[in-house]
C-alpha cells in the first residue's frame, strides 16, 4: 500500500487514483518525477508541488502556466551541448 507524505514529511493516508506514470519513488513513500518545461504533462494528476531549475527567463517564460505551488531555484544552463 503506498502512503501520500504531507509537505512537513508525516504520512497522510493511502494514496488513491493512478499511481504517477515513470515516477521514481523515494525511500520515504513518495514519488517524483521530472520534466523539460517545453514538454507537455505526463498522463496522471497534476503535481502537488513544482521544484524548478532555471533563469528567471525561463521562470517569466513559464511561471504563469503552472497552477500549482513551485519553487524555482536559480540554475544557469552554462551553454552546455548535450
Amino acid at each position: 500500500m503506498e502512503f501520500s507524505i504531507s509537505r512537513a514529511g508525516r504520512r497522510r493516508g493511502p494514496v488513491s487514483g493512478p499511481p504517477l506514470v515513470r515516477a521514481l519513488r523515494l525511500p520515504d513513500g513518495c514519488r517524483v518525477r521530472g520534466r523539460g518545461l517545453r514538454r507537455p504533462l505526463p498522463r496522471g494528476p497534476v503535481p502537488d508541488f513544482g521544484l524548478y531549475l532555471g533563469t528567471s527567463r525561463l521562470r517569466r517564460r513559464h511561471d504563469g502556466e503552472l497552477d500549482w505551488p513551485r519553487t524555482w531555484i536559480d540554475w544557469p544552463d552554462f551553454l552546455l551541448s548535450p
